[in-house]
């Protein structure tokens, strides 16, 4: 099993399985706005799995560009970029950072792998994660 046929999905897995009722409500209007979230969920997994297997597949050029194109993704774009803070191209690495950044609090499950990379060598990239973190950590929280 790969790691995008396994991702933990629980928060839309929660609001499917709360929503699935209102698709049978009278008004036309919920019904349609429903299906439509419902639609969304079900198009941003297989954005996800598509853009990790091209991550897996891919050259550093493809690498990088899946990993920005998680940015669009919001909740659902955060393993690919956490995945990606170990990649062999520094380039990538740095996107990966910035990608976390961009998505903020969303990205908390990438706090502890945001920490290890305060430990890399590249200065540039310890500042970003001091940046990503400073991001995503909830105001007032304590840095670990």
């Amino acid at each position: 099993m790969e790691l995008f046929d396994a991702v933990p999905w629980f928060q839309s897995i929660i609001y499917e399985h709360r929503l699935v009722p209102f698709r049978l409500d009278p008004d036309p209007d919920l019904r349609l706005r429903v299906d439509r979230v419902l639609r969304d969920f079900d198009i941003k997994r297989s954005v996800v799995k598509e853009l990790g297997h091209r991550y897996e597949q891919g050259d550093a050029v493809a690498r990088l560009n899946a990993v920005r194109l998680c940015r669009h993704l919001g909740s659902y774009g955060v393993l690919l970029p956490v995945r990606a803070l170990s990649d062999p191209e520094e380039e990538v690495r740095r996107a990966a950072v910035d990608v976390l950044a961009e998505l903020g609090p969303v990205a908390g499950l990438a706090i502890p792998a945001l920490e290890r990379a305060m430990a890399s060598e590249d200065a540039g990239l310890r500042a970003a994660a001091r940046k990503a973190l400073d991001r995503i950590r909830p105001p007032g929280s304590q840095p670990k």
